[in-house]
């Protein structure tokens, strides 16, 4: 497996950034070696073409993983305007696309109002992937109000997740 990691925050004391280094160490637990896009500091601007840096390692890639916050119930404007240009220069070569994410409300009211977020990479995204592409949704809800306990469960998770994935 050939894993791209995208990460969509901009700051790396977040608890978003703890999920993407949890998720890197679950791939390489698996035997991958990881390439990432880090959107901000590669200073991604939504609406341009992706980078040939960006082009070539999803040329490469059999496994897409998104590590994004949820905001107003979707993805960050930097990471779909980096999908919308993914999609339309096409991800033949992802097999797998995987969304590791945060919410900070419920889940209740992520599925009230109707997870498009979810829905966006599962069937948009998805569809511009190799036929038969697996999708996997790994998320963490109710990140505002939350313990500090159920967050560090959630780091282990994405690790344990990603690292089967890899293997």
């Amino acid at each position: 497996m050939t894993a791209l990691v995208v990460l969509a925050h901009p700051r790396p004391e977040s608890f978003v950034f703890a999920v993407f280094e949890s998720a890197l160490r679950g791939l390489r637990q698996g035997g991958d070696t990881p390439e990432i896009a880090d959107l901000y500091a590669d200073e991604y601007r939504p609406g341009s073409a992706l980078s040939a840096t960006h082009r070539s390692a999803l040329d490469r890639t059999s496994t897409l993983v998104l590590v994004y916050p949820t905001w107003w119930t979707s993805q960050p404007a930097i990471l779909l305007g980096w999908l919308y240009a993914a999609t339309t220069e096409g991800l033949g070569s992802v097999k797998s696309l995987v969304c590791v994410t945060t919410h900070g409300g419920p889940r209740k009211g992520n599925l009230v109002a109707g997870q498009s977020g979810r829905h966006t990479a599962a069937r948009t995204v998805r569809a511009a992937c190799a036929p038969g592409a697996s999708f996997h949704w790994v998320a963490h809800y109710g990140t505002d109000k939350d313990r500090q306990d159920r967050r560090v469960a959630f780091l282990h998770r994405v690790e344990r997740e990603l690292a089967l994935l890899a293997s």
